[in-house]
Parts: structure tokens; sequence; C-alpha cells
């Protein structure tokens, strides 16, 4: 993905966690985040609640990106503040669409 984006011309800000993910998100304050559900320590539905319990979201729009697509993971990451949800595998040329959509109704 990083490499994807990179190629896209994306300034991009990793976290290798979600105690990181929520640190970074404050720090950084992004226009876009993806999220994977599985990540240490907290992992990707934690920290959306997180996020959802402290309204720090806002207008941010955010894409999941699991390989963990089951319709209750599906339904609870959008409940919980998620944009949009893509399932590993997935074609790049989808993501770039669903990024460029995403970031073109924070712009609007």
């Amino acid at each position: 993905i990083i490499l994807t984006l990179s190629k896209q011309n994306y300034h991009i800000v990793t976290a290798n966690n979600g105690r990181h993910a929520i640190a970074r998100f404050e720090v950084y304050r992004p226009d876009l985040v993806i999220l994977d559900i599985l990540l240490p320590w907290f992992n990707g539905l934690e920290v959306l609640r997180h996020w959802k319990e402290k309204n720090i979201l806002g207008d941010v729009p955010v894409l999941i990106i699991s390989a963990l697509g089951h319709r209750e993971i599906v339904q609870e990451a959008l409940e919980n503040g998620a944009t949009d949800f893509l399932i590993k595998p997935f074609d790049r040329h989808v993501l770039i669409e669903r990024l460029q959509r995403m970031l073109g109704a924070v712009k609007a």
C-alpha cells in the first residue's frame, strides 16, 4: 500500500500498532486514515471506538483494509466511524479510486 500511494504522491504517515495510530492521528491530523483491523495493542475496531468516544475524527474519512471481511466486522467498523471497507486482497486501482473519492468528498 505504501509503495502504491507513494507513486501517487500522497504524503504518508505510518503507525505500527493501534496505540501508535491513536497518537499519530492526534499529532498529524490527517486528511484520511487507512486502518487495518489486525493491529497489535489496540486492534482497528478498538482504535475506531476510541476515536468515536473522543469525538475526534470529525470529517476525516477512514478506509478499513482487512483480511477480516465478515459482515459483523464490516458493520461494526462502519458503525464506529469507518467510511469504507476493502477486503484483502484488493486491486490497487480500486484502492486509488476509493481514496480519490473519499478525499474529493473532504475537499468539496
